[in-house]
């Protein structure tokens, strides 16, 4: 959607455009939101906004890497393919850099109407919106976010005992990390050489790291094969011990 785009312009905004469209291609913006990246998404927003601009409009595009190839105003097509050059980048830039750079490339176009758009996921590490918007730019900022997930991971994991005692109880202690702003119910999965042991239910509360302990009573002596799980469905690279 384009709440800010407007073909019904008066007579004071028929001036020709030069528009700075600023697409954030941090690492979180690898994040999906179904099907598609957030760096995905936002490309396909830049690019129905670029497909409304006039014939004689400029636009600029920029993201974190700030290269020479971004410094300059072109027209719609050419625009396009530079949008469509966009990767996943290491670089980050806070909001007010992002502000500097794109004002003084607006600046080399004079007798225009400026705008800028930022679109990104607008993490608070990144994004101050304390910095200093106080000028006659009109700023658009378009957010694109990720399919919500839960994420409960299983952090630490140990026995008091340095040995385990045949047929006596070996209390095992565990600590699980709730990394969601959402209470999680889940259940943990104790096994041992394959059999199942203990499978208590736990209740986490947002970015909670959580305490618990089990009892493993084993009658085989020597190594033991032991695995601890929970089910974090669907980030589960974290969930095995």
């Amino acid at each position: 959607t384009q709440p800010f785009w407007n073909s019904d312009r008066d007579a004071t905004q028929k001036a020709p455009l030069a528009l700075s469209i600023y697409i954030d291609n941090s690492f979180s913006m690898g994040s999906l939101k179904g099907n598609l990246s957030l760096l995905d998404i936002a490309k396909g927003k830049a690019a129905d906004i670029i497909g409304k601009s006039g014939p004689n409009d400029q636009i600029q595009v920029l993201s974190n890497d700030f290269g020479l190839n971004e410094n300059k105003f072109m027209g719609r097509d050419e625009a396009l393919q530079q949008l469509n050059q966009i990767r996943i980048s290491a670089r980050t830039r806070n909001l007010g850099s992002i502000l500097d750079k794109q004002k003084k490339l607006l600046s080399t176009l004079p007798g225009r109407r400026h705008e800028i758009i930022h679109i990104s996921d607008f993490q608070k590490s990144q994004f101050d919106l304390n910095a200093p918007l106080t000028d006659s730019i009109r700023k658009y900022f378009v957010s694109v976010q990720p399919t919500k997930t839960n994420n409960l991971s299983l952090d630490t994991a140990f026995f008091e005992n340095p040995s385990l005692l045949l047929n006596e109880p070996n209390p095992l202690t565990v600590r699980l990390k709730n990394k969601s702003d959402e209470s999680i119910q889940t259940s943990l999965t104790l096994l041992v050489n394959g059999q199942l042991k203990s499978v208590p239910n736990l209740e986490l509360k947002p970015n909670e790291l959580k305490t618990t302990s089990l009892s493993l009573n084993t009658s085989v002596a020597g190594d033991q094969r032991i695995t601890l799980f929970t089910n974090d469905y669907p980030v589960s690279f974290d969930d095995t011990f």
